[in-house]
Parts: C-alpha cells; structure tokens; sequence
C-alpha cells in the first residue's frame, strides 16, 4: 500500500525514464488494483514493455522482460525471456538466478537446483549466487549445506546487508545466538 501511494502519482510523470522505473516497481500491484488505476497501470506497463523490446537482443533486456512478466504472475513468458537471455549469453548468471527461482515457484526443484549449482560453477565469488544457493538448501531442508553458502555470501565483495541478516538468521536458528548478534555488530 505505502509504495503504491508513493509511486501512484509518478504514473503520469513527464519524464520517460521516471514512467518506466514506477513501471518496474508497480507492476506486481497490477494483480491487486481495480478500475481507473488499473488502466493507467496496465498502459503504463505495456509502455514499459515495449520499451524493453528496443534491448531484446542482450541479456539484460530479456532479464528485464523476464522479471516483468514474473512480477504480472506470467510464468510462461518469463521462462521464455530468462531462456532467451540464456541463449543470448549462455553464464548470464542473473538470468540463471531469476531463471531459478522461476522454477522454485513453479515446484520445478530440481531444475532450480541445477541452474544455481551452474551459476556456483561460473561465479563462486558471487554473493548473490552463493545467497541464493544456500537459500534453495534451506528450503530443501540441508540446513548445515546451507549455513557453508549464507556463509560465503556474507564474505565476498559484492554482498548486501540482506545476505548478512539472513545468515544471522540462519545462525539464530541453529542455536548460534551469540554469532548471529556479533556478526549483524560487526557488519553495522
């Protein structure tokens, strides 16, 4: 609700690229909203959408396009953008992630898990990467598996307070407290 009432009247902003990041971020509302607020969405996003068929050739612009259709609960073109950002560059590893998590939400474990341990083998210094991985073993129940990834993530140069927050979650709940607390300390 509150970013929908902040971002609400930016729909309408002059400016393009202002347009199209409200787009970004409203475009899970869409499935929430009625009526005239749902049109101007609606026209919005599909203002946004075209403007990503001008980068459809890279990968980035078919993750975009991937993570937009996600967000509007379209499972099947998000699929086929985060595989066409595949083809287009086969260790885009954003694409393998989003790609990834596509799959956990569809129940497809199994190929969630070979995506991420294909995105491990390209990019094992990657916080993102090794975050993700230790989340999927969370969530299949490998909790000590887990805790070596979260680890990981928290030390490497590109990590993000988020990582360092689940990993002392992590560690609260196996009954490490004390470690949990230092490490949100030392990181604050």
């Amino acid at each position: 609700d509150l970013r929908w009432q902040l971002l609400n009247p930016l729909i309408d902003d002059p400016v393009k690229s202002i347009r199209l990041e409200v787009a970004s971020h409203l475009a899970d509302a869409l499935l929430q909203i009625e009526g005239r607020d749902a049109e101007r969405l609606g026209a919005l996003i599909d203002e946004y959408r075209a403007s990503l068929a001008f980068n459809a050739d890279s990968p980035a612009g078919q993750l975009a396009l991937g993570i937009l259709e996600q967000k509007l609960d379209y499972s099947i073109l998000a699929e086929r953008a985060y595989l066409r950002a595949l083809e287009i560059e086969p260790g885009f590893v954003p694409a393998l992630i989003n790609l990834s998590d596509l799959y956990r939400t569809i129940g497809s474990d199994s190929e969630s898990r070979e995506l991420l341990e294909r995105a491990l083998e390209i990019a094992p210094d990657s916080a993102t990467t090794n975050h993700a991985y230790g989340l999927y073993l969370v969530r299949t129940g490998q909790m000590n598996k887990a805790l070596k990834y979260l680890r990981a993530a928290v030390h490497q140069q590109d990590t993000r307070p988020r990582h360092v927050y689940v990993y002392a979650v992590a560690l609260d709940s196996r009954g490490q407290t004390a470690a949990a607390m230092e490490l949100i300390e030392s990181e604050s």
